[in-house]
């Protein structure tokens, strides 16, 4: 059955705390670090009595939107499987690679150690507003990293051509997986799958996995970045590619929270692109 309920939920800098509430019960809210459920209840109310961010919900400025799946981490929202052919999409290895890589981005969260993915909304299409995105991808590929991932991992071809580095690889198996995070335009997510695709076609490859994020959090994020919404027409085209064997898949992620509470994601210049 479909949630009806609207949740909300805000950064407390005072409290250093989450704290989500109902749009349809509001004397209800309930404070992050386990301290109860605050209402009629007497004992969550006695526990919240005294927190910033619950003054603010009983006066109804709490302006951060919330998922109703009660999740407290960055989200995956799709998971495209663009092919999965031959063995590998099936075997031990490549579920476990795919299980670390998820459990990766799911432990990202913003402002860091709060425990909630929570994005400053705001627009980045003006020059020194919205997010940046290479501190989250830096905090993944650190976690990738002490998994063994070769962070700038080479991408060459069977014949020696380079493309460019690779965010990260892994080998191991016999299997060579790549991982790409986009922060550049959607030319940059094309130029990401293509070199997957022409290398899963030459057997130098063996899945090679995209990580973007939804239209929804990318409008808040480096003005033009690449993101699932540009990608999608162009799916069929990579799925039609010939080869034998190998997977290519795109991973789409998206905030928990948003709120004008939290801190913007800082930008770094890299290239053209502030990210």
């Amino acid at each position: 059955m479909a949630d009806r309920y609207t949740y909300r939920v805000t950064w407390s800098a005072e409290d250093g705390e989450h704290l989500g509430c109902c749009t349809e019960f509001p004397s209800l809210a309930r404070l992050d670090a386990g301290r109860g459920v605050v209402g009629d209840s007497g004992i969550g109310e006695r526990r919240a009595r005294g927190h910033a961010g619950q003054r603010r919900i009983a006066a109804g400025t709490v302006d951060a939107v919330a998922r109703a799946d009660n999740s407290k981490e960055m989200r995956i929202v799709e998971e495209i499987k663009i092919s999965g052919r031959g063995t590998l999409p099936e075997s031990k290895y490549w579920l476990e690679t795919r299980r670390r890589i998820a459990e990766a981005v799911r432990k990202l969260d913003w402002p860091p150690g709060s425990g909630l993915f929570t994005i400053y909304p705001q627009s980045g299409k003006k020059r020194g507003e919205g997010n940046g995105v290479k501190p989250i991808k830096d905090n993944f590929l650190s976690d990738l990293q002490t998994q063994g991932w070769q962070i700038e991992g080479s991408a060459k071809n069977a014949i020696g051509r380079k493309f460019g580095a690779f965010d990260a690889v892994i080998e191991a198996a016999r299997c060579k997986i790549a991982l790409e995070w986009e922060t550049g335009n959607i030319s940059s997510s094309h130029r990401s799958l293509n070199k997957m695709t022409l290398m899963l076609m030459d057997g130098s490859l063996d899945a090679g996995v995209l990580v973007v994020p939804s239209r929804n959090l990318a409008r808040y994020l480096t003005d033009r970045i690449g993101n699932v919404t540009e990608l999608r027409n162009y799916i069929p085209l990579w799925k039609a590619v010939p080869y034998q064997a190998g997977v290519l898949e795109i991973i789409v992620i998206e905030h928990d929270a948003e709120s004008f509470e939290v801190p913007r994601i800082p930008k770094a210049t890299d290239g053209r692109a502030r990210g």
